[in-house]
């Protein structure tokens, strides 16, 4: 289905008949390429009530990436819709309820309990820490993500220790980073020193060119006492290609999990923080910058 056209037609097809995979993936696929003649919003309300829990999530997160992409939404409506999935009985539905919130908090200042309502608000604005994030990327464009896998206390799961940033659940994956506000592990220096011998050099392809500082307010308390929920903090983004796991370029410390997976499959399949999917949206832009081409 995400090879084809989606012409009104056949959405109109998948949302009547299915099958049930195309219309699980089928609330992103419209948020992210809003094709002609279709309202998707509309659907995406719609979805965030159907009886299939994959389905009703993503259609919620669907409606953070509208609000990224077209900056309005039809506030009433949405809370509403948003308030129900942040109650669903289903977790992975409520996991996507949150990241959404953080979207319609990030990219139309709508005022949540815990943020301020807009950056505006602040003024000057101190960030109060500040972490490096890349965008490790492999020769099939596929993304490296982590997280930590041992117990921990941070909802929605006691099976995850808490993100060291403090910018996600425990249980989200997460893009490889580390803070800049203290000393860096071996691992991080030979990261950046990689990423420095590399920069400004196309010979891989633009992304060696890619870096970027982005302001966002902490979704949780930092675990070492760096932030506190709603802070400012910096994100400084990088990308760097590489030849994949074989590489060798960050290894995964003791007590953590990797995976390589398609950018799609981390912006929609998987519980991932909403400032990291804003890290690879970012570096989607600067693609269409500079090739003409999307990276998502």
């Amino acid at each position: 289905m995400v090879q084809d056209e989606l012409t009104p037609q056949l959405v109109a097809q998948i949302i009547e008949r299915g099958p049930l995979e195309d219309l699980q993936t089928l609330p992103i696929a419209l948020a992210l390429g809003l094709p002609d003649r279709v309202d998707v919003q509309a659907i995406c309300l719609q979805l965030a009530e159907h009886e299939d829990e994959y389905v009703r999530g993503n259609a919620v997160l669907a409606l953070g990436h509208l609000a990224r992409l077209t900056g309005e939404l039809h506030e009433t409506r949405v809370r509403k819709v948003l308030g129900e999935a942040l109650e669903d009985d289903s977790e992975f539905v409520r996991g996507q309820a949150d990241n959404a919130r953080s979207d319609l908090h990030m990219f139309l200042g709508w005022d949540f309990d815990g943020y301020a309502q807009s950056q505006d608000d602040i003024a000057p604005v101190f960030p109060e820490a500040r972490y490096q994030l890349y965008i490790i990327v492999d020769a099939e464009s596929r993304v490296l993500i982590e997280r930590d896998h041992q117990p921990g206390v941070l909802a929605p799961s006691d099976l995850f220790a808490p993100d060291p940033r403090g910018l996600s659940h425990g249980h989200n994956w997460r893009l490889p980073g580390f803070g800049m506000d203290a000393p860096l592990s071996e691992n991080a220096k030979a990261l950046n020193a990689a990423w420095d011998a590399r920069k400004g050099t196309v010979f891989v392809n633009e992304s060696n060119l890619f870096e970027e500082a982005v302001l966002v307010q902490a979704r949780h308390d930092s675990p070492i006492g760096a932030h506190a929920l709603g802070d400012w903090v910096w994100l400084k983004l990088r990308a760097y290609y590489c030849d994949g796991p074989s590489s060798g370029l960050w290894p995964a410390a003791p007590g953590i999990e990797q995976r390589w997976v398609e950018p799609a499959t981390v912006m929609a399949d998987l519980p991932v923080s909403a400032h990291d999917r804003y890290a690879l949206a970012q570096l989607d832009e600067f693609w269409m910058r500079e090739t003409g081409m999307a990276f998502l």
